[in-house]
């Protein structure tokens, strides 16, 4: 799986997380983590379904869990860069 963007930003009070990928050959699905302190939680409760196709695919996940008005702390200014920030984990077959 390449990753070409990962974004993070305000949906109604929420943070709503999207991505877009360019290859992701053998992929069945994703799930988007999120570093709270010491350990990584699940953000979204269902497995998020790959397209499996060329060039790849959208996704968006909206974060229930944390309020927009921590955003920035959470994912700081370039998400894609920082730990604490939102992390998209394939799942492969």
């Amino acid at each position: 799986m390449v990753l070409s963007h990962l974004e993070a930003a305000e949906d109604r009070g929420r943070v709503l997380v999207r991505w877009e990928t360019v290859w992701e050959w053998g992929v069945i699905s994703y799930d988007l983590l999120r570093q709270v302190e010491d350990r990584w939680v699940p953000v979204n409760l269902e497995p998020v379904l790959a397209v499996q196709a060329m060039p790849g695919g959208r996704y968006h996940v909206r974060d229930d869990t944390l309020p927009a008005a921590r955003l920035r702390s959470a994912i700081g200014s370039r998400p894609s860069c920082r730990p604490a920030g939102p992390s998209v984990w394939p799942r492969s077959r």
